[in-house]
């Protein structure tokens, strides 16, 4: 039986904030016959609506290509902080059919620095902290009601780790990573919906100065 599987969105498994505007799908197959090939392939996209909805908004239609890494969805307009989810199938080269996959998925970032909100925040200057020293930041906040979806865009100049809760924010070291930091600054997105909780909350971070402002191979 012909298979599609291990579907990836810009080499990951559903990822979600990702900037790229025209995001590249691979797929593997899977046979148990030998010398199968692919002559072409179908990939189909929905965006989620709110709560578990989906709505189809894009076919690939039946397109000729053994390429099975890197499809670019170059014909859709993909929106900010939104997610997708994408199914695909192919045929042989005895025109034979696989179902649809499983259904995978990718969900965008903020896609544009505008779209920053949030201020810069540091340790007050008065504070004093030293070179070995990194300030701890810790802002409370209430939640009132279900929550539905939650996200947290962040970076830092220099490296940051966040904590929601008591509990470590991501799996990541030395975020955001080293950049020219006057050109740009990379950003992660986090899906924090499991960590908060009705009532009180506590969003905490641990500043570094890293490569910003700490030393490099010189002083």
């Amino acid at each position: 039986m012909l298979e599609v599987r291990k579907l990836r969105c810009e080499y990951l498994e559903n990822p979600i904030g990702l900037d790229v505007k025209r995001p590249r799908i691979s797929w593997q197959l899977h046979s148990d016959d030998r010398q199968v090939k692919q002559q072409a392939y179908q990939i189909q996209l929905f965006e989620q609506t709110d709560g578990a909805g989906t709505s189809f908004i894009w076919d690939s239609g039946r397109t000729a290509s053994e390429q099975s890494v890197h499809i670019e969805l170059a014909e859709v307009q993909l929106k900010p902080r939104q997610r997708y989810l994408y199914q695909v199938r192919v045929w042989d080269q005895s025109g034979a059919s696989s179902p649809w996959s499983a259904t995978a998925y990718f969900e965008t970032g903020l896609m544009d620095s505008s779209a920053w909100q949030a201020e810069w925040i540091a340790a007050p200057e008065h504070v004093g902290i030293g070179e070995e020293q990194c300030p701890y930041l810790r802002r409370g906040f209430e939640i009132h009601g279900e929550v539905e979806q939650a996200r947290i865009y962040a970076t830092a100049l220099g490296v940051y780790e966040l904590e929601l809760n008591g509990q470590r924010v991501g799996e990541s070291y030395f975020t955001p990573g080293w950049t020219s930091y006057k050109h740009r600054l990379q950003y992660q997105t986090y899906d924090v919906t499991p960590l908060l909780t009705a009532g009180a909350n506590a969003l905490g971070a641990a500043l570094g100065r890293g490569w910003h402002s700490g030393y490099l191979t010189w002083k």
